[in-house]
C-alpha cells in the first residue's frame, strides 16, 4: 500500500472495534487492487485499455471509457501508419516521415499512463476503504 492509502486506512481503523476491524480487513484485502498487478496489466494490455478495465473505470464514467477506447484506437492507428510507412512490413516509403507522429503520440500516452495508473489504484483503494467503512458503521 502507498503512504497516502496507508495513512487513510489507519485513520479509518482507529474508529473501529476489534471485530469491525477484522470485518474491514477481510473485505478490504479481498477486494482491493494491487498497484503491481495494475502496472503489469498496463504494460502488457494497456494498449487495449485493460488497465482501466482492471480498475473498473471503463464503467464508472464516460470520460474514462473514452480514454480507454482512445488508447485502443490510437494503437491501431499507429500500427496502420507503421505498416504504411514501411517500419513493420516492406512497403514503399512515402515522401516524408510524418507517419511516425501517431506512434510517438501513442507511445507517449502509454508511458504517461504507466505513471498515472499507480495513482488510480490508490484512489480506487481509498474509495473502496471508505465504502467498506460506511457499510460496517
Amino acid at each position: 500500500m502507498d503512504n497516502k492509502e496507508t495513512s487513510y486506512i489507519t485513520t479509518l481503523l482507529n474508529g473501529l472495534s476489534k471485530g469491525e476491524r477484522s470485518q474491514f480487513d477481510e473485505q478490504f484485502l479481498r477486494l482491493r487492487k494491487r498497484s503491481s498487478v495494475a502496472l503489469i496489466v498496463s504494460i502488457f494490455f494497456g494498449w487495449l485499455g485493460m488497465d482501466r478495465l482492471y480498475l473498473g473505470e471503463m464503467t464508472v464514467s464516460p470520460y474514462n471509457f473514452a480514454l480507454g477506447v482512445g488508447k485502443f484506437l490510437m494503437c491501431f492507428v499507429s500500427l496502420y501508419f507503421m505498416v504504411i510507412s514501411g517500419y513493420i512490413a516492406p512497403c514503399p516509403k512515402p515522401n516524408g516521415d510524418y507517419y511516425f507522429i501517431p506512434m510517438v503520440f501513442w507511445l507517449s500516452w502509454i508511458f504517461i499512463d504507466w505513471y498515472l495508473i499507480m495513482g488510480a489504484v490508490e484512489r480506487y483503494n481509498i474509495k473502496l476503504a471508505q465504502k467498506i467503512y460506511n457499510s460496517i458503521i
